[in-house]
């Protein structure tokens, strides 16, 4: 084909009108896919949501793939053989985007799994936090230890495990002291902090969870704002330290490894 002389007035006319449909097209399927993005985010179902978003933008691609071929016909290409020149083609563009295909194959199966959903609290790869949301590529999570968000690579996601709004506080007491009077106080402490620390929805005592440095390791449970969890622990700790001390108590120090 000689596109210069057979290129034609008629040929611009009708590449405009089918460029004026795809714009169209995806403008309906856009305002389709944000109206319905946001009926079910608002109403809560944010995992269908999510998958309404991913399939507006599966959408979007189809659309202009149709369309570009399309005008290719129109300027006399042979379409069929340009479609069956795209296996060789997206062998090669897959081997060159392999890491962000592994993104996309671990999004979907996040998505259809159900393995978490926006505002779950979990744990992703040793980080536990709230998700805040999550795409084909990537999860957003913000992470309760380091109070800020951190972006996971959906290839990079090993693990997932169920996470809760609550954490414990470990505290290693010595072996000297009296067992009966570390449980009373201990027995007590929940209590203390829930009129104490403001943040503190409500705290248990879990009990002796093992037995290290010639000391008991006791564990306080505690409930409140995750997104606060390192100001919450740090207020409790000052807390316990101070009713232990008051009480006698003899406390095991260690340096960390």
């Amino acid at each position: 084909m000689n596109f210069s002389t057979e290129f034609s007035l008629d040929h611009l006319i009708r590449i405009l009108l089918v460029l004026a449909m795809m714009f169209i097209a995806l403008g309906v399927s856009s305002l389709i896919t944000k109206r319905i993005f946001k009926h079910h985010m608002k109403s809560g179902n944010t995992r269908f949501g999510t998958i309404i978003r991913v399939l507006g933008s599966c959408t979007k691609v189809l659309i202009v793939f149709i369309f570009a071929m399309w005008i290719l016909a129109i300027l006399g290409f042979n379409v069929r053989s340009f479609v069956a020149g795209l296996g060789l083609v997206s062998a090669v563009i897959g081997l060159a985007l392999q890491d962000t295909l592994k993104d996309y194959m671990m999004g979907l199966h996040i998505i259809f799994d159900e393995s978490m959903d926006i505002s779950s609290i979990v744990t992703i790869n040793g980080h536990t936090g709230i998700v805040e949301s999550f795409t084909l590529r990537t999860t957003k999570l913000y992470d309760f230890d380091l109070m800020g968000t951190v972006y996971i690579c959906n290839r990079d996601i090993t693990t997932i495990e169920e996470g809760f709004p609550c954490f414990d506080i470990p505290v290693n007491v010595s072996q000297n002291n009296d067992a009966d009077k570390v449980t009373e106080v201990f027995k007590a402490l929940p209590e203390k902090l829930e009129k104490t620390v403001a943040s503190v929805d409500r705290s248990s005592y879990v009990g002796i969870k093992d037995f290290v440095n010639d000391g008991t390791l006791h564990a306080i449970r505690v409930w409140g704002d995750m997104k606060s969890k390192p100001i919450i622990k740090r207020a409790c700790n000052a807390v316990i330290a101070r009713e232990l001390s008051e009480a006698g108590i003899e406390l095991v120090k260690y340096e960390r490894v």
